[in-house]
């Protein structure tokens, strides 16, 4: 515990004399962290919107898990981080719907079950699948394997990957079949066929939400911009 203490009292100093650097130069700085589904549209549009808005700014950017996000803000090494929800309630953290999606199954090209426009989840059991490790994302991890156990079958989990891009290419590779967001379909990455679940449990939700532990202007007028693009069509259903 004092070693944390010690790590954040550190990480608060650097970031008040970054902050008075930034003063003196005119510039502003935002520590901010993503989960990788965002990165190839969401988070660019979402960048370019509020560099055009507010003007000079600098973003220090990092790719990381929900999880990983969370000890980040707690050890205030970001600002900020696009975490996907659910994740449980801490004191003290504070987190803004984004994007309400869904997740799909991705099926490697050509699979057997490509034919069908839309599939049922328990049509899944049996296939290998791909899967992220539950320590990176408990809350994301933990509703696809309840849905699975409630429709029948413990998902057959052939290979693990940190990222949902990753997955993705190994689904291409034709290693197995996957559930992942709906954010990743517009991309249309090679060798991939997206399905949307049907039946009782035709709904995995797929929630993205802006997450801080320090209230201010800055983070603010992010979290403005990220929802007013977030709230584009291309997003609203994704």
């Amino acid at each position: 515990a004092f070693l944390d203490e010690a790590r954040r009292t550190l990480a608060q100093a650097e970031r008040t004399l970054a902050a008075a650097r930034s003063a003196v130069s005119g510039r502003r700085t935002l520590r901010l962290a993503f989960v990788d589904s965002t990165i190839n549209i969401l988070l660019p549009r979402i960048l370019q919107a509020f560099r055009h808005q507010h003007g000079a700014l600098d973003f220090q950017l990092q790719e990381d898990t929900t999880a990983g996000q969370l000890e980040a803000l707690r050890e205030d090494r970001i600002d900020a981080g696009l975490i996907v929800l659910p994740v449980d309630r801490q004191p003290g953290l504070y987190t803004h719907l984004l994007v309400d999606g869904d997740m799909r199954v991705a099926l490697p090209e050509g699979h057997r079950l490509a034919r069908h426009a839309r599939l049922r989840l328990e049509q899944l059991a049996g296939e290998p699948w791909l899967l992220f490790p539950r320590h990176y994302g408990p809350g994301m991890h933990d509703l696809i394997v309840a849905a699975c156990a409630a429709a029948g079958f413990v998902p057959e989990v052939v290979q693990e990957a940190r990222q949902m891009q990753t997955i993705a290419g190994l689904v291409a590779g034709g290693i197995g079949v996957a559930l992942v967001p709906s954010l990743l379909q517009p991309l249309r990455p090679p060798g991939v066929t997206f399905r949307p679940l049907q039946g009782r449990r035709a709904r995995i939700p797929y929630r993205l939400a802006l997450a801080y532990r320090t209230p201010s202007e800055l983070i603010e007028r992010f979290r403005e911009t990220a929802q007013a693009i977030a709230a584009a069509p291309a997003f609203r259903m994704a």
